[in-house]
Parts: structure tokens; sequence; C-alpha cells
């Protein structure tokens, strides 16, 4: 199963060609595992905070920080949170 929160994607602009057209950050992503999320917590608006950016030439993101404590625990994702956006 997939679990992410998404984005606008015209909140970003990539300066490299392969754009992600959803651009997210992953909770889970896991076949075999199923998250209990309340139904009221989907399509839900969250603020978060950048407060990194990296481009190696091939992949481009930013670091962030979830504010909304109500699904920070919900989390499974990277050990940094971040959004790839190409």
């Amino acid at each position: 199963m997939y679990y992410g929160l998404f984005f606008d994607s015209n909140l970003f602009n990539s300066k490299l060609k392969n754009k992600i057209d959803n651009p997210h950050i992953t909770f889970l992503y896991e076949k075999s595992k199923l998250l209990e999320i309340p139904p009221e917590l989907f399509n839900k608006k969250a603020k978060c905070q950048v407060i990194g950016y990296s481009n190696n030439g091939r992949n481009e993101g930013y670091l962030v920080e979830l504010l909304d404590r109500e699904l920070l625990k919900f989390y499974k994702g990277a050990k940094q949170m971040h959004i790839t956006i190409s």
C-alpha cells in the first residue's frame, strides 16, 4: 500500500528536466502493510516547512518538517522527511 502527503506541482520549480508530476512526502510504501488512518485525515490540508534543499544533477528535492502533529504520528518513511521534485 502507498500512503503519502501530496502537493500541487505548481508549488515547485525544478531546475532539472525530469520533474515529478505528483510531488509528495512518502508516509509508507510497502505492499503488505496497512496504516490505520482515520478517514477524516484524507484530503486534509497540512503545513510543512522547507528546511533544506539538494540537487545532485539527477535528483532534486527539499528536506521538510511536517508541522501537522496529527499526521506526523502516521509517518513511516525515510529518516529524513523530504519531497522529491525531480
